[in-house]
């Protein structure tokens, strides 16, 4: 994740959730930027979501493009 503001910029790489919802992410602030990231957060909760239900075999919305008969979608 990418954030910038008139005062410097904001790096995060967020690791794959692990076990039911832990997440780690590292994050480095460049310059004065002294937010906290908060623009990725409804991007990263929606995919912590799709994660979670995919490990528990229910695809979300935007789950595997694929048929209960196995089959691929047109």
């Amino acid at each position: 994740m990418y954030d910038e503001d008139d005062s410097g910029s904001y790096l995060q790489l967020a690791a794959e959730v692990l076990g039911d919802r832990v997440l780690f992410a590292v994050v480095q602030r460049l310059g004065g930027y002294d937010g906290h990231g908060l623009v990725d957060a409804p991007v990263r909760m929606a995919a912590q979501r799709r994660a979670r239900l995919a490990a528990a075999g229910r695809p979300g919305p935007a789950g595997p493009a694929v048929s209960p008969s196995g089959a691929g979608r047109a």
